[in-house]
């Protein structure tokens, strides 16, 4: 879709009241994605499923009047699109949470990298494998 994605955001308000602009880009999301995905539900978008459940259409266009789409989703990936839009002023770095990087600047002098027992504190190598195996996928919808 062509049109001006940033009214997903810009144009959502908490009262309700969404602009026109945010009516027509939902309209044209709920459109593409069940044309993508033929079928009774698809991910839901909203700030709350964030794409982690499946929806009927009219429940999905619920979740969004009242909560509104999850952040920096510009590009439908989990409907279909590839690719990265160019909207300027959004950031695009969806997948992108920086809580390696908060994490890192915490744990100066800790290198994740380095080899053999007794390196780390067994409680921080248990962090450490916790915070990889939150990076792996459950199944197909995560």
């Amino acid at each position: 879709m062509d049109g001006d994605r940033k009214a997903m955001y810009d144009g959502w308000r908490k009262d309700g009241a969404h602009s026109k602009e945010w009516q027509a880009v939902t309209k044209a999301f709920l459109d593409h994605a069940f044309v993508v995905e033929p079928g009774l539900v698809v991910l839901c978008p909203c700030s709350k499923c964030e794409n982690k459940w499946l929806w009927a259409k009219e429940d999905i266009e619920e979740h969004l009047c009242i909560r509104g789409f999850m952040p920096n989703y510009l590009v439908w990936r989990a409907h279909g699109e590839h690719g990265e839009r160019v909207d300027q002023g959004v950031d695009l770095h969806e997948d992108h949470d920086r809580m390696d990087e908060m994490l890192n600047d915490l744990g100066i002098g800790v290198d994740r990298t380095a080899e053999g027992p007794g390196q780390l504190p067994p409680e921080v190598e248990e962090f450490y494998r916790l915070l990889d195996a939150s990076d792996e996928r459950l199944h197909d919808y995560t």
